[in-house]
């Protein structure tokens, strides 16, 4: 039976990884020594920070859809809402991936600041409201053990200038 990092080490030499651009097949190749550099834990597991604010059924949908993907060590909850607890299903997830942490201040910098430390070196930062398949964020993490140093994301931004204003936003 291959092991996780086998298969994905698979995953990353075929053109289903970086489709048929062979210059950067052989680049991502090359840049395989650098996974000597991470450890075990670190080349197969990634943790996932949640951000949540007073939508704790969304909350619960997004962690029991984190918490079935192979690849997730640990799921930190970022809970800044000092008025109310987290939720019992939260706090004591049957998964055992869970740690909630507190946060004094309502802001959504507070994924930032972390305060439990992560097991893994890859962190996933992401909202109570975004679910993507298991297999897509192994493919991003795995992508980034490739180059510790970057960061990988998922949902690009658009910045344009309109009527002499700049604006924001997803494509």
């Amino acid at each position: 039976v291959p092991s996780r990092l086998e298969e994905l080490e698979k995953f990353a030499s075929s053109e289903n990884f970086l489709g048929p651009d062979h210059a950067a097949l052989s680049r991502a190749r090359t840049a395989a020594v650098g996974l000597r550099n991470l450890t075990d834990v670190d080349v197969q597991y990634y943790t996932i920070r949640v951000n949540t604010w007073k939508r704790n059924a969304q909350l619960l949908t997004s962690i029991d859809h984190h918490a079935t993907c192979e690849g997730v060590r640990q799921i930190q909850v970022v809970w800044s809402d000092p008025d109310s607890e987290p939720p019992e299903e939260v706090v004591r997830h049957s998964s055992g991936k869970v740690v909630v942490e507190r946060h004094a201040v309502n802001s959504l910098n507070e994924r930032f600041n972390v305060m439990s430390s992560p097991p893994t070196l890859g962190i996933l930062s992401v909202d109570d409201d975004v679910l993507r398949p298991c297999a897509a964020l192994d493919a991003g993490f795995f992508r980034w053990t490739r180059n510790p140093s970057r960061m990988v994301g998922y949902d690009p931004r658009v910045h344009v200038e309109k009527n002499g204003r700049r604006e924001y936003g997803a494509r």
